[in-house]
């Protein structure tokens, strides 16, 4: 009898050597996971109002990371702020509206004065939804309020699900995850709007790896694209479907990085010459 076969142990060894490449074979022979759950879109314009700037800030409370032991990912939900300033030439009453992927956590305010917000499924396309094996839903949130003469700030904020993507899925290696939330900017582009018009925004995660952060810097990729209507609709294809051919992000935007104990920040500018038909933030793990 051979010496490998008087040796229980060196057997155990050896078959899982064979078995443990076949588990992986058989757990990498699926497509690379895609969740798109489209974007929010910026408030509609209205007539007789001007549009100075934007404050736009997405909360990122739990991100897709690692190995999904339990299979794919569950839904991990963000929080969107959206701050608008705007101009009045005299007492205003008028109707807000604005299309989100969501209907719940939703808040309004006109200058600090909550607003009643009525909440109703949309039958607005948004400039850049394409088609879904499950078309995600859409809800349009509307508010009345008075604006004052001068300057007025509107805010909305809402609950926000997020998109992920797998990247980097092949034999016998761990892929990475992309968590993105998606924003339709073009709305903006409707108003009439400032020439100094501005909009400041922030992407703020959580510091999941705070040791590692700190001796080798963000385990994470924070980054903001944006894309013209031209661009994207090879960018919002699942990986396996989008053509090679297809252009790449108008532009990836620069940003600086904030950190405080418990999170990190990316601050983003766009200013008016330069504002775009849609918004990505994402964060990416690092390989």
């Amino acid at each position: 009898m051979s010496i490998l076969f008087r040796r229980p142990r060196t057997l155990m060894l050896v078959a899982t050597i064979l078995l443990v490449p076949g588990t992986l074979l058989v757990a990498n022979m699926r497509a690379a996971f895609f969740r798109d759950q489209g974007p929010s879109g910026a408030l509609r314009p209205v007539p007789g109002l001007k549009v100075e700037g934007e404050r736009l800030t997405f909360t990122f409370e739990d991100l897709v990371l690692g190995v999904q032991t339990d299979g794919l990912p569950p839904t991990k939900l963000g929080r969107v702020e959206a701050v608008y300033r705007l101009r009045s030439e005299g007492e205003h009453a008028a109707m807000f509206e604005f299309v989100a992927a969501s209907d719940a956590s939703v808040t309004a305010s006109i200058n600090g004065t909550p607003a009643e917000v009525r909440v109703t499924p949309s039958d607005i396309q948004l400039q850049f939804d394409r088609s879904r094996q499950v078309p995600g839903r859409r809800f349009t949130l509307a508010f009345l309020g008075s604006l004052r003469p001068g300057a007025n700030e509107v805010a909305v904020t809402y609950t926000q699900p997020l998109s992920c993507e797998e990247m980097g899925l092949r034999y016998f290696h761990r892929s990475r995850w992309r968590t993105f939330a998606e924003y339709d900017f073009w709305p903006i582009k409707e108003w009439v709007r400032d020439p100094a018009f501005r909009a400041e925004v922030t992407l703020s995660i959580p510091r999941t790896r705070k040791v590692h952060d700190f001796f080798f810097g963000p385990s994470l990729l924070l980054a903001g694209e944006t894309f013209a209507r031209k661009e994207l609709q090879g960018a919002r294809q699942p990986p396996e479907a989008r053509n090679s051919a297809e252009p790449a992000p108008s532009r990836k935007l620069p940003f600086t990085l904030e950190k405080t104990p418990d999170r990190l920040l990316a601050h983003f500018t766009l200013t008016g010459e330069d504002l775009p038909d849609l918004l990505r933030v994402s964060a990416t793990e690092k390989d």
